[in-house]
């Protein structure tokens, strides 16, 4: 089980190197690392090895020639999650795609992204140069370790010194509620464009779940919201169900309007629900869920939120939104749709000046 992650408001809001922070992550492998001595590497099980760049080759035979493996890629995260933890950890390999791994440690979940629009409190991000294919360099179960500023498998080193720290950008001043309905709209028209070529059970068969949350919600009704929770959090397919990340983005949502003291503590008590059914489902959604109950969320969808709230520019929120909604086939999407449901039923505009 992976414990609870630390609160927003500990985390320093300014932007710094990991230049200092002794980050490593080490793929332990099935072969022991060779020493130098003078000019020749020691052998080890009857093989000859020999070191360049810090990686170990395993001689290959051509034609009965010996010669040494190409060196491994050496790769540079170009950010890193202001979640990743300082310090020394070990960890597994949870799950690897072609442009994400996840690594499980101890208390949280870390991830190793290709994609530049990935960053995210947990995520390192990787450079422009870097390998098309995370399935070639990690596999899961492979035992990890932090140490040394380097993350490396049988076949990739990764330098994460250096790298920029991610944090989450700052919200501006709020828009008058009728420019924010304004911006929900057309947000709402982007991603029923999207819905068209790609639905989801949130579409087909989400309505009426979806309903009783909102309705406890603008009831600030504590008892119904946990009584539907438990039809949301686990439902659908896949490594994140579509109710959990329309969770995701519903608080995502309300925590931009929980102005006053009774949403504030509706609110709370809908963040404790979450956590306690989090069990419910997979550990990657389980992780994205915990996170969001304590006000952290994926650069993509923080930049949206701010968009619909706090932009000036009429194409920075359709610039965002089109950048959220092209996360996975549908997670995206359903993420979106929670935070639209999420922003439209605490927005109220009656007490807003008008002009």
């Amino acid at each position: 089980m992976l414990a609870p992650v630390a609160s927003k408001t500990n985390v320093q809001d300014d932007v710094s190197t990991a230049t200092d922070r002794g980050l490593v992550l080490e793929i332990a492998t099935s072969y022991r690392r060779i020493t130098y001595v003078g000019s020749k590497a020691t052998t080890q099980r009857g093989r000859d090895r020999q070191v360049r760049g810090g990686i170990d080759h395993l001689p290959v035979s051509v034609n009965g020639t010996a010669r040494s493996a190409s060196p491994a890629p050496t790769l540079f995260a170009a950010s890193i999650g202001y979640l990743v933890p300082r310090g020394d950890f070990t960890g597994t390999v949870h799950s690897v795609f072609a442009h994400a791994c996840n690594l499980a440690t101890a208390d949280s979940l870390l991830t190793l992204a290709t994609l530049p629009g990935g960053a995210a409190p947990t995520t390192i991000v990787l450079g422009d140069e870097t390998v098309p294919d995370l399935r070639e360099h990690f596999e899961v179960g492979a035992a990890l370790r932090c140490r040394g500023g380097v993350l490396r498998s049988t076949s990739a080193a990764i330098q994460l010194a250096g790298a920029r720290v991610w944090l989450p950008p700052r919200h501006g001043p709020r828009m008058p509620a009728i420019q924010v309905r304004a911006n929900l709209r057309i947000a709402a028209e982007h991603l029923a464009r999207k819905r068209r070529s790609a639905s989801s059970m949130i579409d087909r068969d989400g309505g009426e779940r979806i309903a009783s949350l909102t309705c406890a919600t603008r009831a600030l009704d504590e008892g119904e919201q946990a009584r539907v929770l438990q039809r949301l959090v686990g439902w659908g397919e896949g490594l994140t169900p579509a109710g959990d990340d329309f969770l995701v983005g519903y608080l995502a949502g309300l925590e931009m309007l929980a102005d006053n003291a009774p949403r504030q503590r509706f609110l709370e008590a809908l963040r404790q629900s979450v956590r306690a059914l989090a069990l419910c489902t997979t550990d990657l959604a389980a992780h994205l869920l915990r996170l969001a109950t304590n006000g952290h969320h994926a650069a993509a969808l923080e930049h949206l939120r701010i968009a619909l709230l706090c932009a000036h520019r009429c194409d920075l929120p359709e610039r965002a939104l089109q950048a959220a909604l092209d996360i996975g086939a549908t997670s995206g999407a359903d993420t979106v749709s929670g935070l639209l449901a999420g922003l439209s039923v605490w927005l109220d505009d009656k007490n807003e000046k008008r002009t």
